[in-house]
């Protein structure tokens, strides 16, 4: 069971995951589909897709460097000193990796999705006092005397596979809203129920008294639910359980936007292979005199150690225990807040503010950002984030269209990542390869095909039946007609000095003081005159004179 245990948290630390970190740079790239699993009521450009997508991130209270420190000779030691001086009273270490597949479609209002994820997520929590004990012993000043409380120590893992639902829709002209449904399954766990540990120093004999009371419930960690994941990675298990994330979209008017999500609100209940590690008798207490340097300096040292472990193990009596008893454990919930102002069509700005509740700490983060598309082609954030462990993360997002291909890459904090990763606290990468169709048509029309549009083609198409014909011209021109209804007849005589025989020619534009080859948008007003004059000779020469002062003007 040890081994077993130790394998799965060895797994969960070698793909470390911050998990809201990732959020800020992806959140706005609506060239990207997955942009909406940071809000579901985001509309994404494409049509259709099927996507793959990775990803992975680390964050960590300790840089490497804050860790570490060089000697005269280059030789790399643990600084002690520089440790307690950077750390926090209570810490976090996250950890996972997220791959996914999704599947998606547009419509006029909205996007709808669905897929599936692999999560394997975790997290450590441990406080401040308990590396003081460590590296500083019974002899600090500080420490005399006082209750010092380990009980933040406390370690949460687990790895479930979630196939979800949802999109986005508009409802309201400025109001989208979307909604995601996940059916969660639970493959692996480990939860700790409860940490209550407390160490206090004698001030006169530097005695320790160790008073505590622990419980850890894991769950999947036998050998037949590892052997049957080796048979198959897709089985089932009877752990299962539901999450939701929702969002809202308002836009303010045509610049300016808001935007509101809440994602993994979900739990998973742990029904099978379940156990839990506790000690039998609560509120043990354990006093500890120190070490005897004669043993430690003898042959014997090992086995002098595993002694003293062995007494605090039999003292609190840890037992190791299977059960039918279900535990429920939830997700790590966000919020997350964001508002965007649109300078150009190509190049947009805006902020975030995400909030993380994680093992119980709250982990707030805010950025602000940059971004630009090239066309229908490359879209590019650029931002800066500032979070709980770090104030110089700038992020980098890049997604490229070619074809029906596209290909995105994302980080949070790319000069850690990329350039410097022993200085950073955090470290993260999101990459991912999107076959799509029907991505975001430009339906302007190039000046050049502007040119060859025929204006009475034009005008015969959108122009009404006759008597709208009339209403429409003598509304324009703030005239009335007594009666609408009556038929005019069309005096062609008339008609023909104006205009020659309709529609095969163009009007002489020249009669009415305009060269031919004037602005297109010029003769296609002239020739909606040509139209109007053959509704008949009442209003030929009013619409006409009308015009001819108008033209005068111009």
């Amino acid at each position: 069971m040890k081994n077993k245990l130790y394998i799965f948290l060895l797994s969960i630390l070698l793909f470390i995951k911050a998990i809201g970190q990732t959020e800020h740079i992806i959140y706005n790239m609506d060239f990207v589909p997955q942009s909406q699993f940071s809000n579901p009521a985001s509309k994404p450009k494409t049509k259709f897709h099927f996507g793959l997508e990775g990803y992975s991130a680390s964050s960590w209270p300790l840089s490497y460097n804050q860790l570490v420190s060089k000697k005269t000779n280059d030789t790399v030691y643990l600084d002690a000193k520089n440790i307690l001086n950077n750390l926090k009273d209570n810490n976090l270490f996250q950890s996972g990796i997220i791959p996914s597949f999704t599947i998606g479609f547009g419509v006029k209002k909205g996007y709808f999705m669905a897929g599936l994820k692999e999560n394997i997520i975790g997290n450590m929590s441990f406080p401040k006092d308990l590396f003081q004990i460590l590296i500083k012993g019974n002899g600090d000043e500080n420490s005399l005397g006082k209750v010092l409380n380990i009980g933040n120590f406390s370690i949460n893992a687990m790895h479930y596979r979630e196939y979800f639902i949802g999109g986005s829709y508009q409802i309201k002209p400025k109001w989208s809203v979307g909604l995601r449904l996940k059916y969660l399954i639970g493959l692996e766990n480990v939860y700790t129920q409860k940490s209550n540990i407390s160490i206090t120093t004698d001030s006169s004999t530097y005695k320790y008294t160790l008073v505590g009371d622990y419980a850890l419930r894991t769950s999947g960690l036998t050998q037949s639910h590892l052997d049957k994941y080796k048979e198959s990675p897709f089985f089932s298990t009877s752990n299962t359980g539901f999450g939701v994330d929702a969002g809202a979209i308002y836009q303010y008017n045509k610049k300016i936007k808001f935007s509101a999500a809440v994602n993994d609100l979900g739990f998973i209940s742990w029904k099978e292979n379940n156990k839990i590690i506790q000690n039998k008798n609560s509120n043990i207490t354990y006093e500890f005199s120190g070490l005897d340097l004669y043993n430690l300096a003898s042959n014997n040292t090992s086995n002098y150690l595993e002694n003293i472990l062995d007494s605090i193990k039999d003292r609190f009596d840890f037992k190791d225990t299977a059960t039918t008893e279900n535990y429920t454990t939830w997700l790590n919930s966000r919020i997350i807040l964001g508002g965007q102002y649109e300078i150009t069509k190509q190049i947009k700005a805006g902020g975030l503010f995400a909030t993380e509740f994680s093992n119980g700490i709250v982990l707030p983060s805010l950025s602000i950002f940059g971004q630009f598309d090239f066309y229908k082609i490359i879209q590019v954030q650029l931002n800066y984030q500032i979070n709980r462990n770090s104030y110089t993360n700038l992020g980098l997002g890049t997604a490229i269209n070619i074809g029906p291909l596209q290909y995105f890459i994302a980080s949070d904090n790319i000069i850690g990542t990329a350039l410097s990763p022993l200085n950073s606290k955090n470290i993260s990468i999101r990459t991912g390869i999107n076959f799509q169709w029907s991505y975001g048509k430009d339906k302007s029309i190039p000046l050049k095909e502007l040119k060859k549009i025929n204006p009475i083609d034009t005008i015969e198409k959108i122009t009404p039946s006759p008597i709208k014909k009339i209403n429409t011209v003598t509304d324009s021109l703030g005239l009335k007609s007594k009666n609408r209804q009556e038929k005019i007849q069309i005096n062609q005589s008339t008609s023909a000095t104006i205009i020659d025989s309709y529609p095969n020619t163009l009007v002489d534009d020249s009669n009415f003081g305009c060269p031919a080859n004037v602005d297109i948008t010029i003769r296609s007003i002239f020739n909606f005159v040509k139209q109007t004059a053959q509704l008949g000779t009442y209003y030929q020469k009013i619409v006409l004179s009308k015009l001819v002062e108008q033209f005068k003007k111009i």
